[in-house]
């Protein structure tokens, strides 16, 4: 299907408006923009007709735009291929899809993301109704595509963004999918999440994002479970999808000289599209893909940018050669040869570390040691030995032959556990040459205030992550939780059976890493007020608790259990100030929510998460059997058609299709809907 320029084409943006609002969408930071007048648009098209074979319209949400059905036909009379990237919300009118068909579309690429209504309301913030009509849109696009569309080039692409939200349920989105489109005759294009870094904060970002170790273990076993659909994948690093190098859309545009133009930021004007993102500034993990077998052909490392230092998160290079197939395919591509023979330059540090990591691998244990290593952010890296960890500094050393030397991130703090093991790489390290002459000098490290792991924090205690708060606050805070509520929650564990062996540690200011009871069953929780800005989180009294939950055992409950006993019992003079000031509308959903919902749902087998915000909370309880319900709390004149109100709150609810229990499920809600009927 490759050949030069095929695929080339020009992504018009004609609206700013969007029936969703989702979490990880870009559109927010367009400030300023409105519609492109009809005119301009056109003129744009007349553009496009004398360079590119096609044009796709996009949004926000193209199909809000009214002079869709025109645009269509106006390319369509200058030549062109003309599609749409949709929410496909509009196309579950028929109507609506046959006058695009009349008009002349070609293709229709969507978005299609949610294993259910619940992931698509907490995704998009959209009404669950909205949920039902995009099941209605597929089978719209399938009898298109059958009926109106056999004879047309293009056809149907479903765009699923692969978050915490359904990395584990990818399975599900493309089951929904071909219960309603022929598998054979619509492309799945899995998209890795690209954060928005100034629309969340650490904690929202750090749910949603998945890291490449994830990556590795759920693309490939998805792909071979996916039969007859065929696959693609687009902007992920080729590390994090092995064996699948050459679905990714970015290399193949890249080795067939397909050019890309979009006019998303700056409406008036069609720049190119970067087909990866290597033209950004040097990165923190770069060393490490340095010696990567696929670093001449990989350009999508945003993954990295917002990465956690800890091997998980970090790069997988390939060492050696490139797997015969994969070579011969690329060498079949336009430039394929040509991208082959370019030589990625090694900087000194990541020189250094090729040859540590063949002297020493990282998935052997260091000598005399029961410990291993991994490389960290450029510079940095990691001794682990079970749950224990500890971070080391590679420095040059300025002496006459320009060797390297190791030291303890932290100045003397190198534990006890880990000495014996850094004294085992430090020993590999001098026995290596100094680096070559041809190597690159190590770039200047990036501002350490943008930057997470160690680097970023090397020697004072980590501030906390939510910019809200300033320096004195987060002091105190951390003290508060280092001290008056890490007391009461160890109290309230010994109360629980099921939390017998457990612990309960700071990990770092205002964070809590939970272990136990059993030994995989582990987790953390970062503490907050309750009243600040809008974050995954619990409420739990004065406190907004963000769990992270990484077993699959029943401590998550039994802990969470601990933690609401812990902040029943805080009296305002352990509070800090901050915590003292919690919002009037919070302190009432907290005595519905606290006093009520809460211990009855983790009395029924539940766990709860969700968003809190100013404007309330929006609600997931999590069974054992994988079944789930949510609710949303929120200001009732904010709430459209709320379910049940009650002293300004109002309550929405969500549930599963095929809930097995459903009668059951459905008490609980009107239990907490009849206690809206009365004062909070």
């Amino acid at each position: 299907m490759w050949k030069k320029g095929f695929d080339s084409h020009w992504a018009i943006s004609t609206t700013v408006r969007c029936q969703h609002r989702c979490l990880y969408c870009y559109e927010g930071e367009r400030r300023g923009q409105q519609d492109v007048p009809l005119e301009q648009t056109k003129a744009l098209l007349d553009r496009a007709a004398k360079e590119v074979p096609m044009v796709m319209f996009l949004g926000a949400e193209p199909t809000m735009n009214p002079h869709l059905p025109e645009l269509i036909h106006y390319g369509v009379s200058r030549g062109l291929r003309v599609g749409l990237s949709t929410n496909a919300l509009r196309l579950a009118d028929w109507a609506f899809l046959t006058t695009l068909d009349k008009a002349g579309l070609d293709f229709v690429e969507f978005s299609f993301s949610y294993p259910d209504a619940l992931t698509y309301t907490r995704v998009t913030r959209h009404k669950p109704e909205g949920f039902r009509r995009l099941l209605k849109a597929l089978d719209n696009m399938a009898r298109w595509q059958r009926d109106l569309a056999a004879n047309r080039q293009g056809g149907l692409f479903a765009n699923a963004v692969v978050s915490g939200f359904n990395v584990d349920r990818l399975d599900e989105i493309l089951g929904r999918l071909t219960a309603h489109l022929n598998p054979g005759r619509f492309v799945f294009n899995l998209l890795r999440l690209d954060v928005a870094p100034q629309a969340h904060d650490a904690s929202l970002r750090r749910y949603m994002q998945v890291s490449c170790a994830k990556l590795r273990q759920a693309l490939p076993a998805f792909a071979a479970r996916a039969g007859g659909v065929p696959l693609c994948f687009s902007n992920f690093p080729l590390c994090a999808m092995p064996g699948l190098e050459s679905s990714s859309n970015e290399l193949c545009y890249r080795l067939n000289g397909v050019d890309v133009k979009q006019n998303f930021f700056n409406q008036g004007q069609m720049d190119p599209l970067p087909l990866g993102d290597l033209e950004k500034t040097s990165r923190s993990f770069d060393w490490i893909c340095e010696s990567c077998a696929l670093s001449s052909l990989c350009t999508c490392r945003g993954l990295f940018d917002h990465a956690d230092a800890s091997p998980e998160h970090a790069p997988q290079p390939l060492r050696g050669a490139l797997p015969r197939a994969l070579g011969a395919w690329v060498r079949r591509q336009e430039g394929g040869r040509s991208v082959l023979a370019a030589e990625t330059p090694l900087t000194e540090s990541g020189w250094v570390l090729a040859r540590l990591r063949a002297a020493c691998p990282t998935d052997r244990l260091l000598a005399k040691s029961s410990a291993r290593w991994a490389p960290l952010e450029r510079g940095m890296i990691g001794l682990y030995d079970g749950e224990r960890t500890a971070h080391l500094r590679l420095r040059r050393d300025d002496g006459a032959r320009g060797h390297w030397r190791l030291e303890p991130a932290v100045p003397a703090q190198t534990p006890a556990w880990a000495r014996a093991a850094a004294a085992a790489l430090a020993a590999v390290l001098r026995r290596l040459p100094a680096p070559p002459m041809r190597c690159l000098p190590d770039p200047t490290p990036r501002d350490s205030s943008k930057t997470t792991g160690p680097q970023a924090r090397p020697e004072a205690p980590p501030p906390l992550e939510d910019p809200a708060f300033p320096s004195p606050v987060t002091a105190r805070w951390a003290r508060f939780v280092s001290g008056p509520f890490l007391e009461q929650v160890r109290r309230a564990a010994l109360r629980e059976p099921a939390l017998a062996g457990g612990r309960a540690d700071i990990v770092r200011p205002g964070a809590i890493r939970l272990s136990g009871p059993a030994g995989p069953d582990c987790g953390e929780v970062v503490v907050r007020p309750a009243s600040g800005p809008k974050s995954l989180g619990v409420i739990c009294g004065p406190l907004r608790l963000q769990m992270t939950w990484l077993g699959e055992g029943g401590g998550a409950e039994a802990w969470l259990r601990a933690f609401l006993a812990a902040s029943s019992r805080l009296g305002d003079a352990s509070l800090p100030p901050e915590a003292r000031r919690i919002d009037a509308f919070l302190a009432r959903v907290w005595k519905l929510y606290g006093g009520v919902l809460l211990p009855r749902m983790l009395a029924h087998g539940g766990l709860s998460g969700g968003w809190v915000s100013d404007d309330g909370l929006e609600l997931e309880m999590l069974r054992t059997r994988g079944q789930s319900f949510g609710i949303t709390l929120g200001r009732a004149e904010r709430m459209e058609r709320p379910y049940a109100s009650g002293d300004g709150i109002g309550l929405r609810y969500v549930l599963p299709e095929g809930l097995p229990d459903k009668t059951r499920w459905m008490a609980v809600i009107e239990a907490y809907a009849r206690r809206l009927a009365t004062k909070c």
